[in-house]
């Protein structure tokens, strides 16, 4: 199936997991809350969605220690090599808990990894060149439950 994420032609609740790792801030931020509802919709009850986005507050630490480096503007704004390739906005913890909870989730927590994820995909990415954060998941992942 070739579509657009942010705008699934599936029945609601029709799914049993959503994956979504770091795309939800290549939408804009005033499409977060439909986007997130337009999800919840697809999922059936129980359903999981599986989230991850760049950490805005770990992104803030890295810049206050190494400064507007090429991989910090990256993480906030996108590589921009390609059409799409931006952000449109960013997320802490909190924000994100917010949204979910306003689309209806009954249960939203972080966790380190995405169940299932590669070592590979962007929600398994690791701060590095930092004093403090080596190490440290550049991506904030969250398990959502309908």
């Amino acid at each position: 199936m070739v579509a657009d994420v942010f705008d699934l032609n599936l029945p609601e609740n029709h799914a049993d997991e959503i994956h979504a790792s770091n795309i939800l801030e290549h939408a804009p931020h005033r499409e977060t809350l439909n986007i997130l509802k337009h999800w919840y919709g697809i999922l059936k009850e129980d359903g999981i969605l599986q989230i991850s986005v760049p950490n805005f507050d770990i992104l803030m630490k890295a810049y206050q220690e190494q400064g507007l480096c090429n991989w910090v503007r990256n993480q906030i704004w996108g590589d921009q090599e390609y059409n799409g390739a931006f952000h449109y906005t960013s997320f802490t913890e909190k924000t994100l808990t917010e949204y979910l909870k306003q689309a209806g989730f009954r249960e939203a927590n972080r966790v380190e990894r995405l169940p299932g994820s590669t070592i590979h995909e962007c929600s398994n990415n690791r701060v590095y060149g930092s004093k403090y954060l080596e190490g440290e998941f550049v991506s904030l992942n969250m398990v959502a439950i309908k």
